[in-house]
């Protein structure tokens, strides 16, 4: 799928209907090329819509008094794995840097495309502790999706893929692999036309 097909979808789906319809869950990946992660994450601080996040901005009173039960290797754990995430101020969503691309499971095809193709990317999640009052969270979800591929990657041409947008069938052999979003258009094109056969 097309990028600006997918990007109208979302802003045309219901608020409820994110998951179901455009795919949005927690651990969405979005991966890309040619434009290193840390230029990718300077780009996104300097909106000022993004901050690096923090343990402290993790834990709330009843995180802490649960953290008194974690022993200190857990917690530090947790200390090293926050500060390698970046927090969409308003909130509701952290983004995990990857420096290795996560790829759709399944279709070789895609995958071996993905594979050769992209470098790095974001992991976004659900942040259950600081959300953004009256806006549900695949909503806000969408609303970052959207900043990151405007503000970072189409403006820097790096060519990305959301691989998980596709709706996994149990027990099919054959997953329909087609809504799977790239960019530029000529990369979709590609995809659709060698891996896929459509």
């Amino acid at each position: 799928m097309k990028w600006q097909e997918y990007e109208q979808m979302m802003k045309d789906c219901p608020d409820e209907q994110l998951f179901e319809q455009c795919c949005l869950s927690s651990n969405f990946p979005i991966i890309w090329s040619k434009l290193p992660l840390e230029d990718a994450v300077s780009c996104l601080l300097s909106t000022g819509r993004y901050q690096r996040h923090s343990f402290e901005n993790e834990v709330d009173k009843n995180i802490i008094n649960r953290s008194r039960l974690l022993s200190a290797a857990d917690i530090e754990m947790s200390k090293k794995a926050c500060n390698k995430q970046i927090a969409y101020v308003p909130g509701a969503i952290v983004l995990a840097q990857r420096k290795e691309a996560d790829l759709t499971h399944g279709g070789k095809e895609i995958w071996g495309f993905q594979k050769s193709h992209y470098s790095a990317g974001f992991m976004l999640n659900l942040n259950q502790i600081k959300e953004v009052e009256g806006v549900r969270g695949f909503r806000v979800m969408a609303r970052v999706i959207e900043d990151i591929v405007e503000t970072v990657l189409v403006p820097n041409e790096a060519p990305f893929c959301l691989p998980k947008v596709f709706n996994y069938k149990k027990g099919v052999e054959r997953q329909d692999y087609s809504t799977i979003v790239f960019w530029p258009d000529a990369d979709e094109d590609y995809v659709m036309r060698e891996a896929l056969r459509k």
